[in-house]
């Protein structure tokens, strides 16, 4: 049987408080109607409840298994978004059956038929669309399907990606690889807004290869209280108990939705508009993080926070930049995709006729910067301020050594990017 391949391609792209924020915002009016879609409003909230609980479950799955790499890839730092991943993983859910859409189903913890988990993911993308429209944050998702002129590819199909997911789908001559090159590089510049260029090089392609899957995200926000940049100061960062070093530390004094165990702190910071927010997670310095993530469960990460958890907090936090790939197949074989890596088993005749379709690559490039800049603070006067004035609970929150971040949709509690910062 002839082997014909398909690639995933993920990218993702975050820029937290940037300084060119406002004229990114004033580009994406033009921007929205050429390449990003608003997403067909299916009005399923039970739908879509399942679907943010199936993907926040299997962004922890991949996050663990981020961990448990040898020692010298944890020692990276990390950014990923799993949603991302399992957006990509839904279009060939749908197109898989047997037991390859087994495995697929029971990987991402969304078995039920291909309706609700249609109609889940896209009210979700709904509820984030609104969201981002309503408040400072810039978000975009971008999503195609290229495939090769000599594969067909089913008509219904095609309509469901294309109506439930935002997909773009493009035929190609896939034997012209610099030409599909230059196609595929060009689509995916435009979407991250040039900052990714070159994701894919004529060496590269298998010679089999006839479908490739690409989805990004860009985000950027605006803290809603903005890190004074006259108080970074170089701080000790404890990268381990052997290894200290100098790093520009973000400091401030405001109030924030914050709680803590006998393991870790936790603290959200708001971005301007209070729709999404970036949430991080200290452990004490009695606790490793690859303890706290082997613990950590959804419970912990979607416990509501009221005006109880409200502290005033001394935050102390580097500036950071992270630029990461992350290769899924190894960690999808290990939660248990077999069949649909494997030319001779895969299952994807629901959406093509053509045999021999298998999932040859799935990986993501992954880019963060994190910094002061944002909006201008609501109480300026407060930041770097010698105590809270008449504030009852006061707590530290000091990231000077490894921490974990999640940015996520307040509303729904979907995680939308996540990842460790080991060394600034």
């Amino acid at each position: 049987m002839k082997k014909l391949y398909f690639v995933f391609l993920g990218l993702l792209l975050i820029s937290v408080c940037d300084a060119g924020m406002s004229n990114t915002k004033k580009k994406s009016k033009k921007e929205n109607k050429i390449f990003f879609r608003k997403p067909l409003v299916t009005q399923s909230s039970k739908a879509s409840y399942d679907a943010v609980k199936a993907m926040n479950l299997f962004s922890l799955k991949i996050l663990k298994l981020c961990t448990d790499n040898e020692p010298d890839k944890y020692a990276e730092n990390l950014i990923i978004s799993p949603q991302l991943t399992f957006m990509n993983l839904s279009k060939f859910y749908i197109g898989s059956a047997g037991k390859t859409r087994y495995e697929l189903g029971k990987v991402m913890g969304f078995d039920s038929d291909n309706e609700q988990l249609l109609k889940g993911i896209n009210y979700a993308q709904y509820l984030l669309y609104k969201s981002a429209q309503k408040s400072n944050v810039y978000l975009k998702f971008a999503d195609s399907l290229w495939v090769d002129k000599n594969v067909k590819i089913a008509k219904d199909f095609q309509n469901i990606i294309k109506n439930y997911l935002c997909t773009e789908y493009y035929k190609e001559d896939f034997s012209d690889k610099n030409k599909l090159c230059k196609k595929i590089n060009k689509w995916t510049s435009l979407r991250t807004y040039k900052m990714i260029k070159n994701i894919i090089s004529p060496e590269s392609l298998l010679d089999d290869l006839r479908l490739v899957s690409i989805n990004t995200a860009f985000f950027k926000g605006l803290w809603t209280n903005k890190f004074n940049h006259a108080m970074t100061v170089k701080r000790n960062f404890y990268v381990n108990k052997d290894t200290t070093i100098k790093v520009p530390m973000m400091r401030q004094k405001e109030e924030f939705f914050y709680r803590e165990n006998e393991s870790y702190q936790f603290v959200s910071l708001p971005f301007r508009g209070e729709e999404f927010a970036m949430n991080l997670i200290l452990p004490k310095e009695n606790c490793s993080m690859k303890e706290i993530i082997k613990s950590l469960t959804i419970k912990d990460l979607n416990e509501p926070l009221s005006y109880k958890d409200l502290c005033n907090v001394s935050l102390s936090l580097p500036r950071f930049e992270i630029s990461h790939f992350v290769d899924n197949k190894p960690m999808l074989e290990k939660l248990g995709v077999s069949d649909a890596f494997n030319v001779n088993k895969a299952d994807f005749s629901q959406m093509s006729p053509n045999r021999g379709l298998c999932i040859a690559k799935i990986y993501q490039k992954a880019f963060i910067r994190v910094n002061e800049y944002g909006a201008k603070a609501t109480a300026a006067d407060l930041i770097g301020a010698d105590d809270f004035g008449g504030a009852e609970k006061k707590v530290t929150f000091n990231a000077n050594r490894p921490f974990l971040f999640f940015i996520v949709h307040k509303d729904t509690n979907l995680i939308l990017f996540t990842g460790y910062v080991l060394q600034p």
